[in-house]
């Protein structure tokens, strides 16, 4: 939850769609609730709270656009652009659609954690299967003594 907060590291684009959904929804809802409206002059008034979850809301969703820009190898500031007219709609296009930069970047590995997915579940993979063919346990028969896994073990056993 305190990752919210902290506008360092990366964050990819699922992420930051939904997350900046969830905090629109946490600062409209007790806006909402908690203003009201005098209807003589139709002055608007919003209680306290309503603008403590907008200051937390505001600060969360800096904070994760920055995260975002990172996650593109652009400096947090680079979302300043997004004040300016149509450019800033450019911008907030490219962020949610923009995948972010393969492996590390200058702000870091994507999504704070491995450098390269599928490298690291493949190296998993291996270690476990390693670990199976060393045992005599039933799941031996199945694996070559390089410690490979054999599939033709699986479909040519006879009952």
């Amino acid at each position: 939850m305190q990752e919210i907060f902290m506008a360092h590291g990366r964050v990819g684009r699922l992420k930051y769609f939904l997350t900046s959904i969830a905090i629109t929804v946490a600062m409209v809802i007790p806006l909402v609730v908690t203003s009201s409206t005098d209807p003589q002059t139709l002055q608007t008034t919003i209680h306290p709270i309503g603008w403590l979850f907008m200051l937390i809301g505001s600060w969360a969703s800096i904070s994760l656009t920055a995260r975002r820009c990172h996650d593109i190898n652009k400096s947090g500031f680079w979302q300043l652009l997004t004040m300016i007219p149509l450019l800033g709609l450019v911008i907030c296009l490219q962020l949610l659609f923009e995948s972010g930069t393969p492996g590390t970047n200058r702000f870091g590995p994507p999504n704070g954690g491995v450098t390269n997915n599928a490298k690291a579940m493949e190296m998993r993979m291996e270690n476990i299967e390693q670990k199976a063919a060393q045992t005599n346990g039933p799941a031996a028969e199945y694996y070559n003594e390089d410690g490979s896994f054999n599939m033709d073990g699986l479909f040519n056993k006879s009952a």
